[in-house]
Formats: C-alpha cells, sequence, structure tokens
C-alpha cells in the first residue's frame, strides 16, 4: 500500500492530494494554478541571475 502524497497549495496553503490533485499538482485547483501563473506572466517571480549580482566598474574591478 502507497502512503498519499499531500502538500500545502503554495498560493492558498490547503492540504493538497497528489491523487486528487492531477495535472494541477501542486496546487489545489485551476484557481490557485492560474493566480500563480498569472505572477509569472507579470513578472512578479524571477529566477535569479548569479553572474548578474557582481557589478564590475569602468576600470575592471569587481564591485558589490
Amino acid at each position: 500500500m502507497t502512503a498519499a502524497v499531500r502538500r500545502t497549495c503554495p498560493t492558498c496553503g490547503q492540504s493538497v492530494d497528489r491523487a486528487q490533485a492531477g495535472k494541477l499538482w501542486p496546487f489545489c485547483g485551476e484557481r490557485c494554478w492560474a493566480i500563480d501563473f498569472g505572477k509569472w506572466l507579470d513578472e512578479e517571480y524571477r529566477i535569479g541571475d548569479p553572474s548578474a549580482e557582481a557589478v564590475i566598474s569602468p576600470s575592471g574591478e569587481e564591485r558589490d
């Protein structure tokens, strides 16, 4: 017997069962999925670029 995989929805915090959520996993429903997707489209979420954190001065020296 396999234990059910549960997690909290990243949008609303509701407990979600993976088998019941199906393709919307880890979200509890289409509404929470759409809210999260909209945040990505509006660029509220970003994946950082570690190389962009270092600033190079005109003299070629790295500074923070």
